[in-house]
């Protein structure tokens, strides 16, 4: 049977508990009832060795006499004495109505007595309940005449325990429930934030992206909470560019599609070879917008799959940025823009996927041509910092608003969403851009004013700086 974590956690505190209190319980009753049976042993003890002294200096009188002599001092002695010669035969009883008188006690006590050594036991008796027994031996001149056995009741200290343990029993049964009813409380309030993340994250795996949880706490399920609801943001972000984007492809495709079919139809009743192959010409330019379109759809599926495929090697990094802005001249050339690149002199090399960060670069690159203006500039440096080396790139367009600066690489967001069929801008070049960066351990910063320009940072670790692992 599964188990919610609440009551796992209800489970959990009440066995512990439970188990801290046997053993409070074992231990104090364990050291009470010790010291009870010390304390009664020290008292019984020493009125045997008294008797025994009173024995050793009266072996002159006859027993009668002795057993005076011991009334006298001990009239309310508690218990039963016994006195025994060497052989431990009884020769004296306090009980008035002995049987054991002429008997020889085999007692363990009593023979330990016999040896010179004093001893005791702790035994239960079917008729006389729990009883303790002390022997010492009687001396003359260094020698065991005989012993002094007593016996005494220990019940009430049997009692005393016992009481002892029904009270400890009885508190940790009640304490027991509050701590029940403690975790109860406590695994619901620590139980319902997850609750509430479970329910949102199943509304949100139905679709329902605008689902957030709200934030009751500033500890470490406060932060859960708080990123979740930036993730469910971030993806409702996310899925409502990704439509635009879709909704812009569809029409993108609809468009020159409805214009070769007319085109086509047209064809058909034509006689003029001119206009002939005017719609023919027109043909080809939808063709090529339809090219465009599709060439956008491979990027996007690159975005998917960017982190697939790794080929990671050691290169010198300026080599590769040097090719990149070379093969992008051309197209600076058409708007009349010249591209300076500044470090290509850095030997230093770093471990990553060539390609990828070609495409990288490349996208950065065409930025920053698309939003310059003409006969502007674009500035592209490499410098070395350390364990990291920098790749800025600086267009000279109109800059970005600093509230549109957050969401630049997420994907499909795109700033100007205007003029997307313009610039051919589709929102995820710079979410490549981003995600490339991270997957060579490194990242990406951009800095931006109005009428200035736009500078983006690329930092990446260099050679040796990090754990080579594909």
């Amino acid at each position: 049977m599964n188990l919610s974590i609440k009551w796992k956690i209800t489970i959990a505190y009440a066995l512990l508990f439970t188990a801290v209190m046997i053993v409070t319980n074992f231990l104090v009753t364990t050291t009470t009832e010790k010291k009870f049976f010390e304390t009664h042993k020290a008292g019984q003890l020493e009125k045997a060795n008294i008797v025994s002294t009173l024995i050793s200096d009266n072996l002159d009188k006859n027993l009668y006499e002795i057993s005076e002599i011991i009334d006298s001092y001990f009239p309310r002695m508690d218990g039963r004495l016994i006195y025994t010669d060497a052989n431990g035969t009884v020769l004296l009883d306090s009980f008035t109505e002995s049987q054991l008188l002429g008997s020889q006690l085999t007692h363990r006590e009593v023979s330990g007595a016999l040896q010179g050594n004093s001893s005791s036991g702790t035994y239960y008796l079917q008729d006389n309940g729990w009883v303790k027994y002390i022997a010492v031996p009687v001396l003359r001149d260094g020698q065991v005449i005989g012993t002094i056995f007593t016996s005494s009741s220990v019940d009430d200290i049997k009692k005393a325990v016992s009481d002892v343990r029904i009270m400890i029993f009885t508190i940790s049964i009640i304490f027991a429930g509050f701590v029940i009813v403690f975790s109860i409380i406590i695994s619901n309030s620590l139980l319902e934030p997850i609750k509430q993340l479970t329910d949102g994250s199943k509304k949100m795996s139905m679709g329902l992206l605008d689902t957030r949880v709200p934030i009751k706490s500033h500890d470490e399920i406060g932060a859960l909470t708080q990123n979740f609801n930036s993730m469910a943001e971030q993806l409702e972000k996310n899925d409502e560019n990704r439509l635009s984007f879709l909704a812009d492809l569809s029409h993108d495709l609809k468009t020159p599609l409805a214009s070769i079919k007319a085109l086509a139809e047209s064809l058909g009743d034509e006689e003029s070879k001119e206009t002939y192959q005017e719609f023919l010409g027109d043909i080809v330019t939808e063709i090529d917008r339809m090219n465009i379109t599709v060439s956008r759809l491979l990027e996007f599926n690159k975005v998917s799959n960017i982190s697939t495929k790794v080929n990671k090697k050691d290169f010198i990094f300026a080599f590769l940025v040097n090719e990149t802005v070379n093969s992008m001249q051309p197209l600076a050339d058409k708007k009349n823009i010249s591209i300076n690149f500044k470090g290509g002199q850095l030997k230093e090399k770093i471990f990553g996927d060539r390609e990828k960060l070609r495409q990288m670069i490349l996208n950065l690159l065409d930025n920053a041509i698309k939003y310059s203006e003409e006969n502007g500039v674009v500035e592209v440096r490499l410098t070395d910092k350390r364990r990291e080396l920098h790749l800025s790139i600086k267009d000279c367009g109109k800059g970005i608003p600093t509230k549109e600066l957050p969401y630049l690489f997420d994907r499909f967001y795109r700033v100007d969403k205007a003029r997307h069929k313009e610039t051919g801008g589709t929102g995820i070049g710079l979410a490549i851009v981003k995600d490339v960066a991270q997957l060579h351990e490194g990242r990406v910063d951009v800095e931006s004013r109005l009428e200035t320009g736009t500078i983006f940072t690329i930092k990446l670790p260099k050679q040796g700086t990090w754990f080579k692992t594909l």
